[in-house]
């Protein structure tokens, strides 16, 4: 995972949280998001709108754009009060970097999403529609460039399995540059009330329902405090840890190279729970100058005795907010951990004179450790004629496809799709399945530790479905592959395929018992009905599908 960007809206502020753009009807409702955190309402009249754009940080912090992505991977949950009383409005869309819009995901009348390609064409509609008051986690990679495919799923709790599922095979035409969240662009003239929460987004894989932000603001002077002055409160960290941005009150420098550190929150106060993986950590800071041209800011992250600086910004005399985000520690140069952050400092050196500070804060995407569900027998092997077998264990450590939709990795071979599940003998269940032009790497893993329950479409045989397994060390019951590559799972310890149909479409369904290999099948890709042909240990031809139990 490489998370590039992050909001929650925690410190209560739209803009607090990097946005490159913001306008229209927005607003932040506290405790309104779908566990208790704060919301983004958008809740625009007619033909008004309502605009949140989440892009990168120049090298001095200013929010832009990102550099152009093949594919963008993002995840945030979503809720409706009013959907579109006719035709439909956007709730989500992407963007190039000269703001051409790349894809449109929009919200109906009766509740059903729809995505749309560059040129308004609409090109999948979910299969349900989302209930209002209802919060759903919507997901996917949104595919830019040439070989990026583009998959949308919606995901509801507690399980948080995808209920409905867009799948887009094209792409959309160029690269992406940023996410746009509301009803950016009126489309069809209608009021409507949208809620967000917990938005990440990533380079590499998609972002999973147990992300969720925390905020924190100074509690002490840092290490080195030399500002020499202040405005209507103190000369410290008082007068800049405030949630809510005041302009009344904020510390200065009165000449040349002054530093200002502060301590912050730890984890602890930010409500981090132990166990819990930092991602993320974004620095923030609202600043100006007192005389233009007068001031050139670094904002410093410093972790033990190593600084991490954004480049000299000329701030201007307005205050503005400046962000740095970083995903790993500088002291160690590896994944933060929580005495990391509890030990870090954030800050403003002018390497001018005469900058101001009104309020600086930390903001950290975290990952919520999930304990493994309870497995099923140890050992619990299927080895009847026709298979090779499988092991579950009672301990499971999840090995799934590379794809971080968690769609089956499928690729032709003589004119067949395969896909291959593999349950391994090394006190884990693990699933390596081979890559194809959804993913991007033939051996992505996810520990069933941090995700379990909740990341199922790592569990069994490694893919996303409609439906979670039961345990951590599930095998498939069910199963359905459609010709997109999507193999969906519900499953019990050592059960296997029994039954297998396969229609033209590249469909393909399972059911299993305990023990029993693949008993009959039938396909109608070519009018005809047979039994699958036993090629060796553990495959078998269904049409043409090859599958391949070992």
């Amino acid at each position: 995972m490489a998370v590039i960007n992050f909001a929650g809206w925690n410190a209560g502020s739209v803009n607090q949280d990097g946005a490159s753009s913001s306008g229209g009807t927005l607003s932040v409702v506290a405790g309104a998001g779908a566990r208790g955190e704060n919301a983004l309402r958008c809740n625009p009249t007619g033909t008004n709108t309502g605009v949140f754009d989440l892009g990168g940080f120049s090298s001095t912090g200013q929010p832009t754009t990102f550099s152009g992505l093949a594919a963008l991977y993002g995840g945030f949950w979503f809720k409706y009060h009013l959907a579109p009383a006719t035709g439909d409005e956007p709730i989500a869309a992407w963007y190039s970097s000269s703001s051409a819009l790349r894809g449109e995901l929009r919200l109906n009348s009766g509740g059903f999403l729809v995505l749309y390609d560059a040129a308004l064409v609409a090109r999948g509609t979910s299969a349900t529609p989302l209930d209002p008051d209802t919060w759903y986690y919507i997901r996917g990679r949104m595919g830019g460039a040439a070989s990026a495919q583009t998959q949308i799923q919606v995901c509801t709790a507690p399980t948080y399995s995808p209920v409905t599922v867009i799948d887009y095979t094209g792409n959309f035409g160029g690269t992406i540059a940023f996410m746009r969240l509301g009803k950016g662009v009126n489309r069809n003239g209608n009021a409507v009330d949208f809620y967000y929460a917990v938005v990440v987004i990533d380079t590499a894989s998609v972002p999973i329902p147990q992300y969720y932000v925390r905020n924190g603001q100074p509690t002490a002077n840092g290490s080195t405090y030399t500002f020499s002055g202040s405005g209507a409160g103190a000369n410290d960290y008082t007068s800049v840890d405030e949630v809510i941005i005041s302009t009344a009150d904020y510390v200065r420098s009165g000449a040349q190279n002054e530093l200002a550190l502060f301590a912050m929150a730890n984890c602890s106060a930010m409500g981090i729970a132990n166990g819990d993986t930092i991602i993320s950590v974004r620095a923030g800071a609202s600043l100006r100058e007192a005389t233009a041209g007068a001031s050139a800011y670094v904002l410093r992250i410093k972790s033990g005795a190593t600084n991490s600086d954004n480049a000299a910004l000329d701030p201007g005399t307005t205050f503005i907010p400046r962000f740095r985000l970083v995903n790993t520690d500088p002291a160690t140069a590896t994944t933060w951990t929580q005495s990391g952050v509890d030990g870090l400092e954030i800050g403003v050196l002018d390497s001018s004179t005469g900058g101001r500070v009104d309020v600086a804060w930390v903001d950290l995407a975290v990952l919520a450790q999930v304990s493994p569900a309870a497995a099923g027998t140890a050992d619990a092997g299927a080895t009847a004629t026709g298979d090779a077998g499988a092991n579950v264990y009672a301990s499971a450590t999840v090995d799934a496809g590379a794809d971080a939709l968690g769609v089956p990795q499928t690729y032709s071979a003589a004119g067949s799709s395969t896909v291959i599940a593999t349950a391994e003998a090394e006190g884990i269940a693990a699933i390596d399945v081979s890559s194809d032009g959804i993913g991007a790497d033939a051996q992505a893993s996810v520990a069933a530790d941090n995700y379990a329950d909740d990341q199922s479409y790592a569990l069994a045989a490694g893919v996303a479905g409609t439906e979670t397994p039961d345990t951590v060390a599930a095998l498939l019951a069910d199963a359905t592959l459609s010709a997109s590559g999507r193999l969906t799972h519900k499953g019990v310890a050592a059960r296997q395929v029994q039954d297998a149909t396969s229609t033209g479409s590249g469909r393909l369904k399972h059911k299993g018992a305990a023990a029993r290999s693949t008993a009959n099948a039938a396909s109608n890709s070519t009018g005809r009905v047979r039994k699958p042909r036993k090629v060796s240990g553990g495959v078998a031809l269904v049409g043409s599908i090859r599958v391949e139990l070992r």
